[in-house]
């Protein structure tokens, strides 16, 4: 298996040029060998568990390789040497009991079992040696050795080496670089052990397989569970099925077939408009133990919650990123004017924000338990806030006629002041004091920005020390995270995220910036017979609803 990668820097200066003397960033370097960033990281492991004294990344020219195989030949007599050829070419006729040859393999395993690395010049290997803390020689020009530092590769690395971003095609710093290989890398790991794709509606087929190119076996779609266990098992695969259109059987059979399934949701920034419009997403999370909306086990996202040992880089990033989701005012379905839409409220009034949420969606029938719909809740939040001012915005796939769990405006003015239905949910959140929700993705909008969050339901964002809970508390959570901690494995770890311009897999950062581009989400002519459909099918619900108030 191979991914198509396009390249991503260019040597400017020549490694010689840098002392190595400034300060090294610990940090950086620290992420690099922890994620395993940097070299092929996709391909296969070689040679088990054997341990190598010395590790040479050979180059195309192999009388270079040769002179170096014989130095340490000479300086360590009875070490072990492992020679790395690179891609396309055969293995040299050079016979030595300490000396072993391999064709390209994962990088990182082989740094950690070995102690020194030879090299003619820095590339991926030598550059990892020094990540790896393993003292690197460089073969000259004049056929001597030279040290390779620490400090020069990073400086080399940050100031030597000009970098294109794959998506903008913009030079960025290599920190900038780093996080996108980050990215990548990560959705590549989430992807890598699927195969086999259920309950995909036929409009996002597309988009899926999409998600799914480079990640190794093109994926294939199924219908049936018989049908997704038997491709699996032929494929040597997992299976991606959509939460909500699992067919039945399906998690049983793989279970006795010993195949994983990990269920796919829409990511939490998605689009620009409704998924209930036929809009195929751009951001999916792939979650290998349950799904974030249920919290009756421990999803991938909660595992993060609770485990991650968020680093300063990270806290950074994710502050930036809560920066730019407020400042553009950006929601899951995309940006929207700043502007709020209520109307005067009296002085001294708590204005509280209740938003609607579908009726039958999985976060209500999994994360909720005395109060599962939009009328309870209403009536709860006015029980405990009889003097505030209260708004309730339906939700907009209800208020489209698509979904269920719509409550008559009538029925909504008994307990609210208000219906908010113009305008976007993220400039609403701004003019509000509170929000009062079940499980609703706006409550943590409204924690981006700053707004308190009472819940009366589990939601993902529930319990972690940043909402008021109604609900009982869930006994797996209880530590106490920060926004930002929140938002990095929300935002950050969690998804897979699809530069809709590229198809590569790609950071948040960079749909934000797709979002602003409209020219990408026109709407095609089957969203625009869904819309009409939607409308329709509100209007008749609209004259049911009020034929059976005059009969009665």
């Amino acid at each position: 298996m191979t991914l198509n990668v396009p390249p991503l820097g260019r040597p400017v200066r020549d490694w010689r040029s840098f002392s190595g003397k400034t300060t090294t960033d610990a940090a950086l370097v620290q992420m690099l060998r922890t994620e395993k960033l940097g070299g092929a990281f996709w391909l296969p492991v070689c040679h088990g568990k054997r341990q190598f004294d010395h590790l040479v990344s050979g180059s195309g020219d192999w009388e270079q390789t040769r002179k170096i195989v014989q130095a340490i030949l000479e300086k360590h007599s009875g070490q072990t040497i492992c020679v790395l050829m690179p891609e396309g070419e055969g293995l040299p006729i050079f016979r030595h009991e300490n000396v072993v040859f391999s064709r390209p393999c994962e990088p990182h395993d082989l740094l950690e079992r070995c102690t020194a690395v030879w090299g003619s010049e820095p590339d991926d290997l030598t550059l990892l040696g020094v990540v790896y803390g393993r003292p690197v020689k460089l073969l000259n020009r004049q056929d001597t050795f030279e040290s390779f530092s620490t400090g020069q590769a990073m400086d080399w690395l940050a100031e030597g080496v000009e970098w294109t971003s794959p998506f903008t095609g913009r030079q960025v710093d290599f920190v900038t670089m780093v996080d996108i290989v980050s990215d990548a890398k990560r959705a590549w790991l989430q992807k890598r052990s699927l195969a086999v794709c259920v309950g995909m509606a036929w409009w996002k087929r597309r988009r899926i397989r999409q998600f799914f190119e480079g990640s190794g076996l093109p994926v294939v779609f199924r219908s049936r569970s018989f049908a997704a266990v038997l491709s699996a098992e032929r494929r040597g695969r997992g299976i991606a099925v959509w939460v909500s259109r699992v067919p039945r059987g399906l998690f049983s059979l793989a279970a006795a077939a010993n195949i994983p399934v990990a269920r796919v949701e829409d990511g939490f920034l998605r689009s620009i408009g409704l998924g209930s419009d036929l809009l195929p997403p751009s951001s999916i999370v792939l979650d290998q133990r349950g799904i974030y909306f249920d919290p009756s086990c421990c999803s991938d996202l909660e595992c993060l919650l609770t485990s991650t040992e968020f680093t300063e880089a990270l806290r950074v990033r994710a502050a930036a990123l809560i920066k730019v989701l407020v400042e553009r005012n950006i929601s899951k379905y995309g940006a929207s004017p700043p502007i709020g839409f209520y109307r005067d409220v009296p002085a001294g009034k708590r204005i509280l924000l209740v938003p609607g949420q579908v009726g039958d969606d999985l976060s209500i029938r999994l994360g909720c338990s005395e109060i599962a719909d939009n009328l309870s809740l209403l009536k709860v939040v006015r029980q405990r806030n009889p003097g505030a001012y209260i708004i309730f915005r339906p939700h907009p796939d209800v208020d489209a006629g698509h979904r269920k769990g719509h409550v008559p405006d009538d029925v909504v003015l008994l307990y609210a002041d208000e219906i908010q239905r113009g305008g976007s949910m993220t400039a609403l959140i701004a003019c509000v004091d509170e929000v009062h929700t079940m499980t609703s993705l706006a409550g943590f909008e409204a924690l981006l920005r700053k707004r308190s969050v009472v819940t009366y339901g589990q939601p993902f964002y529930a319990g972690w020390g940043l909402t008021e809970d109604m609900a009982p508390l869930i006994a797996r959570r209880g530590r106490q995270l920060s926004l930002e901690d929140l938002v990095a494995a929300t935002l950050i770890l969690y998804p897979c995220y699809l530069d809709p311009v590229t198809l590569l897999p790609c950071g948040p950062e960079i749909l934000i910036e797709r979002l602003s581009q409209a020219e990408l989400w026109k709407p095609s002519l089957v969203t625009r017979l869904r819309r009409v459909q939607g409308r329709l099918h509100k209007h008749v619900a609209h004259l049911v609803s009020s034929s059976a108030r005059k009969s009665k």
